[in-house]
């Protein structure tokens, strides 16, 4: 995991000072340069995953409706009752096979993204072969931020491009 600036989308990898990550939000690796090139030239995203070759483990909390959340989705952990009915659900999901970077929705992509990347309203995805080997996921995840960055690198400064 990385961290990206707010404001500057200057992009560092840590820090043990007290407090100085306050401006900043977590990213993955892979997909943070693609993603500062895009909001230095003016293309504001708001979520991104690179994907990621092993499990993932979550806590969620569910408004008990009476639905056992075994039911609702795949890889629960455990289920806790809490004291205002609500449910507390930890689920393990397998490795993601799917990279995408969502978009402010003012944001108007001037061409299609690259090879293997597809748009959906408001975000464009790239989707690979599941494969369990953790490896096989990597060099996927690789490429495509390649792809992405080059991709990025190219595009013209859009409208609202912010003055840093």
């Amino acid at each position: 995991m990385a961290y990206m600036n707010r404001e500057t989308f200057d992009i560092i990898y840590s820090s043990n000072i007290d407090g100085f990550l306050d401006d900043y939000f977590e990213i993955d690796d892979y997909i943070a340069k693609p993603v500062q090139i895009l909001n230095l030239k003016g293309y504001k995203t708001r979520f991104c995953c690179s994907g990621h070759p092993y499990d993932t483990v979550n806590e969620l909390i569910l408004e008990n409706d009476g639905t056992d959340p075994h039911e609702l989705m795949p890889g629960v952990v455990s289920v806790e009752q809490l004291p205002d009915g609500a449910q507390k659900v930890v689920v393990r999901q397998p490795l993601d096979c799917e990279a995408y970077i969502s978009f402010d929705p003012a944001v108007t992509l001037p061409e299609q993204p690259p090879e293997g990347w597809y748009r959906v309203p408001d975000s464009i995805r790239c989707r690979w072969p599941h494969d369990d080997d953790p490896l096989a996921c990597m060099q996927h995840v690789f490429r495509a931020m390649s792809s992405l960055t080059e991709w990025a690198n190219g595009l013209p400064d859009f409208e609202n491009k912010p003055s840093i």
